[in-house]
């Protein structure tokens, strides 16, 4: 059975970037950005970690900030747990913490066609800007609800 529940210590969150690794590939320095942002806004409660877990291991996790327009900072589910609802259910527990429905939110061109869906049609979130070279070079960033965001010479996972 599929557990769902917010991280609420340092050494749970640390163990959370292991499953996350392999976001470096769309997020260059993304076990940087996870130890030096991440890590301190979720000591001082401004981010919330929530994990789906089997057991004892992680399936999915959705990292979301609160303050400003807030950001759902992060969702990722195992591919052997997608289209179960799970992200679904980290989405919501996501949204609930930032206290709005309409956070900044980030895909990369390779992972559009598979959180537009989701994101549009489920909770409305608009495209509202596209970037290339936001964080990688010659690559595409597609920024939901960005608007009156500044994100001009600046990292949006940066800012966590």
């Amino acid at each position: 059975m599929i557990s769902y529940h917010r991280v609420s210590t340092i050494i749970e969150a640390l163990m959370v970037l292991q499953t996350l690794k392999p976001l470096n590939e769309f997020y260059p320095d993304f076990e940087d950005w996870f130890i030096n942002k991440v890590m301190p806004s979720f000591y001082k409660n401004n981010t919330a970690i929530f994990l789906a877990k089997i057991d004892n291991s992680i399936i999915g996790v959705s990292i979301a900030k609160q303050g400003g327009i807030g950001k759902l900072s992060c969702i990722k589910v195992d591919p052997e747990w997608r289209h179960q609802g799970i992200g679904q259910k980290l989405i919501n527990m996501a949204l609930k913490f930032i206290g709005h429905d309409k956070p900044l939110c980030t895909v990369p061109e390779e992972l559009i066609n598979d959180f537009s869906v989701i994101l549009i049609n489920r909770y409305g979130f608009v495209i509202d800007r596209v970037e290339k070279g936001l964080y990688r070079s010659n690559k595409i960033e597609y920024c939901f609800n960005s608007f009156g965001h500044n994100m001009q010479n600046q990292t949006l996972y940066g800012e966590i």
